[in-house]
């Protein structure tokens, strides 16, 4: 992978790398902008950034006239066809530099590597990939078919794209057997790493219990997973209970499904804020709630992932509710101390049974707070993945 003056680089001094990309950023998907800042800060690495960020607000609604989405479909088209060849330009007139970290979404960047000769191509490749596109449109969103030919298209120039990374970042080890099974990709390229977040805001604040009123928080961008929905018809069932106050947070695809749920008539204890937050914000949210909802949907998507929200409640200190999924069982095994209560994936009405007893006990909401904490900074910490990306390209991210 590397020449000799390369590999003399590993040991005290810092690790040219350049990070190449078309990336998101946004509130609502914030891992990329702090992975970015925290390899940007590590000792470990000199980054240099050829790097093209996208504005994107999470949820956001536009026009509603019929003409404007083909209009809006095209102009993402054009800038995506623009920020990829501004990308690949400068990765020329900067000489193809020998070390790449691609951030997230990274298969576009992937497959434009994949068409260049090989002499073209850079040494070494770490590619964010995080979940993978075929699987956000065909499985979780299902925009297109999985017989269609789109889908077949998007499913075969994915493969291509990640057969040119040396390592390919996931957050989790059930994501990485996915990649491994649905793209055909060596399972050694597969890197399991945690999600990064803004933990100068989202970090521990001691729980302490209200005396009249359980707040329960959600935060989302109301994406089939999160299994919104479900969260609509448990806090209908539990519509009469004053002591409990439930706060929704973002918008999205399922919204109008959430809205339909409640039937127009939102119950008086439920609050359902559309407006997105910063990092200050929803920290703030978080540490002020003493119950925090994860996610509930029954896909197969859901079965493998932790999202960033669920981060942001463990890393502040708080008790969370979620649905039982291989994930939670994988994380479950790997402690003593239970981090977070779980209930079946899509049932609403072990969700309301589930709040009503967690409300009503004090000291079991303090013990998960406390845990969940704890967990996290043993295996979820931003600092983790920043260093093993590091140790990746130290070591010339070599792959059999």
């Amino acid at each position: 992978m590397s020449d000799g003056r390369e590999e003399r680089q590993t040991g005290t001094e810092p690790v040219a790398v350049t990070i190449l990309g078309v990336h998101v950023k946004s509130a609502g998907y914030p891992n990329v902008t702090f992975r970015i800042r925290d390899l940007l800060r590590s000792p470990m690495l000199h980054v240099q950034e050829i790097n093209f960020p996208f504005g994107a607000s999470p949820g956001a609604g536009g026009s509603r006239l019929w003409i404007w989405k083909p209009l809006q479909g095209m102009w993402l088209v054009l800038r995506l066809f623009y920020a990829h060849m501004y990308v690949m330009s400068v990765y020329f007139l900067r000489g193809c530099p020998r070390r790449i970290y691609v951030p997230y979404p990274s298969a576009i960047v992937l497959f434009c590597l994949s068409l260049l000769p090989r002499r073209w191509r850079p040494a070494c490749v770490v590619a964010d990939c995080f979940i993978s596109l075929y699987d956000t449109a065909i499985t979780d969103r299902k925009l297109f078919s999985p017989n269609s030919w789109l889908a077949r298209l998007l499913k075969s120039l994915e493969s291509r794209a990640y057969r040119v990374a040396d390592r390919i970042i996931v957050d989790t080890e059930l994501n990485a057997r996915y990649f491994t099974q649905t793209f055909g990709l060596d399972s050694l390229k597969l890197l399991a790493l945690p999600l990064s977040i803004d933990e100068n805001h989202f970090r521990t604040a001691p729980y302490q219990p209200s005396a009249n009123i359980c707040t329960i928080l959600f935060i989302g961008t109301f994406v089939p997973l999160q299994g919104a929905d479900v969260i609509a018809r448990a806090a209908m069932a539990l519509e009469s209970r004053r002591d409990l106050r439930f706060r929704l947070i973002g918008t999205g695809q399922t919204a109008k499904t959430v809205t339909r749920i409640f039937n127009n008539r939102r119950p008086a204890n439920v609050e359902w804020i559309t407006r997105w937050m910063q990092s200050e914000e929803l920290a703030r949210e978080i540490r002020e709630a003493d119950i925090c909802l994860g996610i509930f949907d029954t896909g197969p998507k859901a079965q493998r992932v932790w999202p960033l929200k669920n981060y942001a409640y463990m890393a502040v200190g708080r008790a969370m509710i979620t649905a039982d999924t291989l994930q939670t069982q994988q994380m479950l095994q790997s402690t003593d101390a239970t981090p977070f209560m779980t209930v079946p994936a899509g049932d609403p009405a072990a969700l309301a049974d589930a709040i009503t007893k967690l409300a009503g006990d004090s000291d079991r909401r303090q013990m998960y707070a406390e845990n969940a904490r704890h967990f996290y900074d043993r295996e979820l910490s931003s600092q983790k993945a920043v260093e093993q990306i590091a140790l990746q390209f130290a070591r010339g991210a070599n792959v059999v």
